[in-house]
């Protein structure tokens, strides 16, 4: 279940992201998907977070970041 950009504001304005987390944690059936699932996610906490304008170069800042923070996230879970 992917859950419509209405319901992530929703979710994001009463503070409950769970529901979300959830929904897209159950899509990694491996842990390449996992690992592209949680860069989603944090790459969603750095835009909405960042004070950057957007751009091709602060996207790519962005996702870099991203996918650094999912490979954290991935060693943290076997830790």
């Amino acid at each position: 279940m992917i859950l419509a950009i209405e319901d992530i504001f929703h979710a994001l304005s009463r503070d409950d992201m769970s529901k979300y987390v959830r929904a897209h944690i159950a899509l990694a059936s491996d842990q390449d998907n996992m690992r592209d699932v949680f860069a989603g996610l944090a790459m969603n906490a750095c835009l909405l977070n960042s004070s950057l304008p957007y751009s091709a170069e602060n996207a790519a800042t962005h996702a870099k970041r991203a996918y650094q923070q999912a490979d954290a996230m991935l060693k943290a879970r076997t830790a």
